[in-house]
């Protein structure tokens, strides 16, 4: 046994011999005879009073603030680095892309929407509305889309999972890999998105 044991174990048989001291004769005989309902009693008691002591403090779970913990700079910093970045979406009327697109009529655009060359939905306010980012750099709208088209409900759902970073396409979106022209790939993609592999 440790020195600075005993001077602990002496203070707590004085307190104990204290405590028994003022139970009557009967309370003690019988507690002589139960010790394990005395070890009980003890442990309640102690439960008791250390939640009473620890009253007013902060818990802190999953133990002492880490020392390596990093200041809220470079936590940004990492969280930016981890995060794609979301592009902001530029959508345009029928009116509008007809123009972008060098077509005549809006019923163009609308016609090349139902038969899948164009993505579009119903905005809540400005009629149909077209992503421009579905447009290659002559303004032509990127081939295949409507190889994937049937694996979605929408063209809305469609649009949202063409601009999702995927692991099978080496990080590329596949908005990104079509316009590199890795077709299979994405339809492969867009086919297991369909039977509800989602990953």
């Amino acid at each position: 046994m440790a020195a600075t044991d005993k001077p602990v174990n002496q203070e707590v048989t004085e307190m104990v011999v204290n405590i028994v001291n003022q139970l009557p004769a009967k309370a003690l005989a019988r507690l002589m005879h139960r010790p394990e309902a005395l070890k009980k009693a003890v442990q309640q008691a102690a439960g008791v009073a250390a939640r009473e002591d620890r009253e007013g403090e902060v818990e802190h779970l999953g133990g002492p603030p880490r020392q390596d913990a990093v200041s809220d700079a470079d936590a940004a910093q990492r969280l930016d680095a981890l995060t794609v970045p979301v592009r902001p979406e530029r959508l345009l009327t029928s009116e509008e892309i007809s123009r972008v697109l060098g077509v005549k009529s809006r019923q163009t655009v609308l016609n090349w929407q139902a038969n899948g060359k164009l993505l579009g939905w119903q905005g809540a306010k400005r009629g149909m509305l077209f992503p421009v980012a579905q447009l290659d750099a002559a303004n032509r709208p990127i081939p295949h889309l409507a190889a994937i088209r049937p694996h979605f409900p929408n063209d809305e759902a469609l649009w949202d999972w063409l601009n999702v970073p995927m692991g099978e396409l080496d990080g590329q979106t596949p908005i990104d890999a079509l316009r590199a022209s890795n077709v299979e790939a994405v339809e492969a993609r867009a086919l297991s998105y369909a039977q509800g592999d989602f990953g």
